[in-house]
């Protein structure tokens, strides 16, 4: 790889679209967060299994269950950008009161969420479906007891407007929330890595005017 390279490849990294990987153990809700962030905020986002997120992701959401395991404990324990939420919160009988004890056992905030109901989107036809007695299992399986709950309590209202009061019980909005409140962190995070990119690259170079010139414009 030549220097030009290495510098276009930093700077490249530097000024791409936040990354994130949804971690967490299996059956706690972890890919149908991931696809939701995806849909919904149209960020690159990875599922990651307990070995760890990849090392090039801005931010990683750990998704925990009902309570929070050893596994969770000690990921959170790592340190790094983190984020965690208490998945599947739509068959949770109190998910902020649970969420609250979670975070009392793993010394940060807990936030619970609806992957499920965070991506939902209602068509007109669905309306009927969702009033129907008895619940189509197909309905359920996309809406789930809480989503039908919901829109029997909303009542006879457009499609747009049961998809926008879901999507607000789900929790999604205080993720993206947290995720703007982390901004700052996540940026210094990047120039860190950039640095350290940069400094290899000139420590490889024969000619470093290029790669010193990158440096200086990032902020040490």
């Amino acid at each position: 790889m030549t220097v030009d390279d290495a510098v276009a490849r930093a700077l490249t990294r530097r000024n791409a679209p936040l990354s994130v990987a949804v971690g967490g153990h299996g059956r706690t809700g972890r890919s149908t967060l991931a696809a939701a962030i995806r849909a919904r905020f149209r960020l690159p986002t990875v599922v990651a299994d307990d070995e760890g997120p990849p090392p090039d992701v801005d931010l990683t959401i750990r998704v925990i269950g009902a309570q929070p395991r050893r596994c969770d404990v000690a990921a959170v324990a790592s340190g790094g950008a983190m984020i965690v939420v208490a998945g599947k919160a739509d068959l949770r009988g109190d998910p902020r009161a649970l969420a609250d004890i979670a975070a009392q056992t793993l010394g940060v905030p807990v936030l619970p969420v609806s992957g499920l109901l965070a991506s939902v989107t209602v068509v007109p036809g669905d309306m009927a479906l969702l009033r129907s007695d008895p619940v189509d299992p197909d309905v359920l399986r996309r809406f789930g007891v809480e989503g039908v709950a919901r829109a029997r309590e909303l009542g006879v209202v457009p499609a747009e407007v049961l998809t926008a009061r879901l999507r607000e019980v789900s929790g999604i909005d205080a993720v993206a929330a947290a995720i703007r409140s982390m901004s700052t962190d996540i940026a210094a995070g990047r120039d860190r890595r950039m640095r350290a990119e940069l400094r290899l690259a000139a420590a490889r170079a024969v000619d470093r005017e290029l790669v010193e010139s990158a440096l200086a414009g990032v902020a040490s």
